[in-house]
């Protein structure tokens, strides 16, 4: 049996590239959609994404097999409140939020929290890609048992997704680590140093500082959501990089340091044609960067978690390929801008 009806709240990135991979896994596929910009719903139906679609969630008239909510945490409890008042507590209802600390009513009993390893920086219907989920991880917060003769393991596995089961306090621990605080990290970079305006896509340096054009309302949400767990790893993390900081007069520590991370992560951090002239131009924004970054990689539930690791991760260490650059001159340029980073460092701090 498969899901007949199909009913995505939320059209942006993530929603309209599941309805994008849905209609080519099989275009007969029946799709709706909710977004409340009526531009995005119409743009859809013009497309032939969706069958039908919607600005409101006053009503649903349809019978409904799979209900997919993939809005910003903060509407959740709007939404959970709607589908029980339109009694839509049979339907199997998933979510992809990154997140899962929140309550779900004893209604929803079919409810399952989801969540793809997947996502850009950018967002909105019209950044979504048919592929976007292709071979990539799915958590499940549910019991392995729960799902034996569920039939949501086999539309996951035609859009090419490997799903992986645990808690939801587990699933929140690791991601915090693994995501969102290298998105709060690039956020507090962008607070504390200059902005290098000639970044484009075809520069080296662009996934790795790619991370600074994330929309920061939808991760207001994230943050807010998953605190506790975050404000813990960066705890340890500023502790790292208080230390790293400190070590910056006898730069070889570091610049072994860097060194390390990079062959450990080198297949994250390798370009033919690295731009050495940008780096050196814009040396104590983007070496502070690899001081955060090696901080960042020194947390020690790292080790346990590497296998959760996801695009916004490795594009965030990708910083590492100045390891291909001469270690002497970068040697040299660090003693040069040493109070440069101890005032960033202050600012910080304070």
């Amino acid at each position: 049996m498969s899901f007949k009806n199909i009913f995505i709240i939320g059209l942006g990135l993530i929603g309209g590239s599941l309805a994008k991979a849905l209609k080519k896994q099989n275009p007969k596929q029946i799709i709706g959609a909710f977004d409340q910009d009526q531009n995005t719903i119409k743009l859809a139906l013009n497309q032939k994404i969706i069958d039908y679609g919607q600005i409101s969630l006053e009503k649903i008239d349809q019978e409904i097999d799979l209900i997919v909510i993939c809005t910003p945490l903060s509407s959740y409890q709007n939404i959970f409140d709607r589908l029980v008042q339109l009694n839509k507590t049979n339907s199997t209802i998933i979510d992809f939020g990154s997140v899962k600390n929140f309550k779900i009513p004893k209604k929803l009993t079919n409810f399952i929290p989801c969540h793809p390893l997947t996502g850009s920086h950018l967002s909105g219907f019209e950044n979504s890609q048919q592929d976007l989920f292709a071979n990539s991880l799915m958590i499940i917060c549910k019991q392995d048992s729960f799902l034996k003769n569920n039939h949501l393991i086999n539309l996951f596995s035609t859009l090419k997704l490997n799903c992986q089961f645990m808690s939801c306090k587990e699933h929140d621990q690791i991601f915090a680590l693994t995501s969102h605080l290298p998105q709060f990290l690039s956020f507090l970079i962008l607070q504390s140093a200059d902005k290098i305006t000639e970044i484009n896509k075809s520069n080296s340096f662009y996934k790795a500082l790619r991370l600074d054009k994330s929309d920061p309302k939808i991760w207001h949400d994230i943050f807010k959501s998953n605190e506790r767990n975050i404000e813990k790893y960066y705890l340890e993390f500023f502790d790292n990089f208080s230390k790293n900081i400190f070590k910056l007069t006898d730069n070889l520590t570091i610049l072994n340091k860097i060194n390390f991370f990079y062959k450990k992560y080198q297949a994250f951090c390798s370009y033919e044609n690295l731009d050495e002239q940008l780096f050196y131009d814009n040396f104590v924004n983007l070496f502070l960067r690899v001081i955060i970054v090696i901080s960042f990689l020194e947390i020690k539930d790292l080790k346990k978690f590497e296998n959760f690791i996801g695009n916004g991760f490795k594009d965030f260490i990708s910083i590492l390929q100045i390891a291909q650059l001469n270690p002497n001159k970068i040697g040299m340029l660090i003693d040069k801008n040493l109070q440069n980073f101890q005032k960033i460092f202050n600012s910080l701090n304070s």
